[in-house]
């Protein structure tokens, strides 16, 4: 695969990503919790992945313990990542979490010149620094927030669902490689399930919610967060890298925003679509480049 096509495929993963927040704001509305959610989202992506994948069962048990272990603890990083994100929320106004999360951006450039030696260029340098002022601007970040508004604990979350991120877009395309696609995802999505039913008890499934509409989201997110992001990531990532991986990553936030504006009638400022338009040409001179 070449790299252009690699791209392509990260790209489209991250932009899936940006679909989730819309959706679930939706299901909110429906009355349904944040525990229903997730959960729903985790069962049935893990549902999909395992049923459409019928033909690699037999590839898909012969893995060792230990490459099963380390598949599924990649796919755990991304269900810390949905966990710390949401654990943020509580104690932090949006824009501030949402900034923190974006420093995935950066973090996967450092993670791999720390893991690889892997220098960053000087446009990948200057196009992680045009992103996050762009993040910056997309999320209506006002200067008179107030810093009393900020918690310790927030800003750990924060920064952890950074981290965690960062950590799973970096292992997806380096664990147990010579494994198909598909058999590394069936244990990454159940490392993924497993960490957030520790976390929201998985009562959904006997709380009458599913008939009564939670099926429709649950199916959504888990098409859109869990399937294409986790193969799409597992195709892509390899071929180009933990650092243009990252960069390509936040094409989320305009995906989001754009979403919430047609979906959700929120209002969209010009502040906002000049912070796209930033967010968008350091993505592609990320590419070009």
């Amino acid at each position: 695969m070449n790299k252009s096509l690699a791209s392509i495929l990260v790209f489209l993963g991250s932009a899936s990503y940006g679909l989730l927040s819309t959706v679930t704001k939706l299901a909110y509305q429906h009355g349904f919790t944040t525990a229903q959610v997730v959960g729903s989202q985790m069962f049935f992506g893990w549902l999909g992945f395992w049923l459409s994948s019928h033909s690699y069962w037999r590839q898909t048990l012969s893995l060792s313990f230990k490459e099963i272990a380390a598949l599924a603890t990649t796919g755990a990083m991304s269900g810390l990542t949905g966990i710390f994100y949401y654990l943020s929320l509580k104690t932090l106004p949006a824009s501030y979490a949402v900034i923190l999360l974006f420093q995935f951006t950066w973090l996967g450039i450092g993670l791999d010149y720390i893991a690889h030696n892997r220098k960053p260029s000087l446009f990948q340098q200057i196009s992680a620094g045009i992103i996050m002022a762009g993040t910056v601007l997309a999320v209506g970040y006002s200067s008179a927030a107030s810093a009393s508004s900020l918690t310790l604990s927030g800003v750990l979350l924060g920064l952890l669902s950074a981290l965690s991120y960062t950590l799973f877009i970096y292992l997806s395309g380096r664990t147990v490689r010579q494994a198909p696609t598909i058999v590394r995802n069936n244990w990454m999505v159940l490392g993924a399930v497993i960490i957030a039913f520790i976390v929201f008890p998985p009562r959904f499934l006997i709380d009458g919610s599913l008939p009564a509409g939670l099926w429709q989201y649950g199916g959504f997110l888990g098409l859109f967060g869990i399937i294409l992001p986790f193969y799409l990531f597992a195709k892509g990532v390899p071929y180009i890298g933990t650092s243009r991986a990252a960069l390509l990553g936040a094409v989320e936030l305009p995906v989001v925003i754009a979403c919430s504006f047609w979906l959700l009638n929120e209002q969209l400022t010009l502040l906002q679509l000049s912070g796209i338009g930033i967010i968008l040409a350091g993505i592609l001179l990320s590419v070009v480049k």
